[in-house]
């Protein structure tokens, strides 16, 4: 099995973290990325992973759902820091569409777009004036 990685396809002052995903890429896999995932996010890893600084950016309620999108088998495709929709934003995209559960917690607002350029559905929190988002 050829390992996981995740590459900035950004800069350093504003990271685009893309995962490329073990191969053959299959649910077991998948399943075996996402524990190291979210193990690297409630673990703190940042040392040797610089995308779990950008996650821990997340306002806490959009952390929660990304966790138990990650524990429901959903898979991060990127995480960008590139200041849209606003200087310090964040945006973390998922492979597949948001559990029922996930597009009503309070604090956070959820829309449908089917926008085949940017995303079919959104959740989106706001802290300190800034729009942070995941996307699928």
């Amino acid at each position: 099995m050829k390992k996981n990685q995740w590459k900035n396809n950004g800069s350093l002052i504003n990271p685009l973290y893309d995962f490329i995903p073990a191969q053959p890429e299959n649910e077991k896999n998948i399943n075996l990325e996402n524990k190291k995932i979210i193990s690297g996010i409630e673990n703190n890893e940042t040392k040797n992973s610089p995308w779990v600084a950008e996650i821990k950016k997340l306002p806490y309620n959009l952390l929660c759902i990304l966790l138990e999108e990650l524990k429901s088998g959903n898979s991060i495709i990127s995480i960008n820091s590139s200041n849209w929709p606003q200087n310090g934003s964040i945006v973390v995209k998922l492979r597949k569409g948001f559990k029922k559960e996930n597009k009503n917690i309070k604090g956070t607002k959820w829309r449908l777009l089917n926008d085949p350029h940017y995303c079919n559905e959104e959740i989106t929190e706001i802290l300190n004036d800034i729009e942070f988002l995941i996307i699928n």
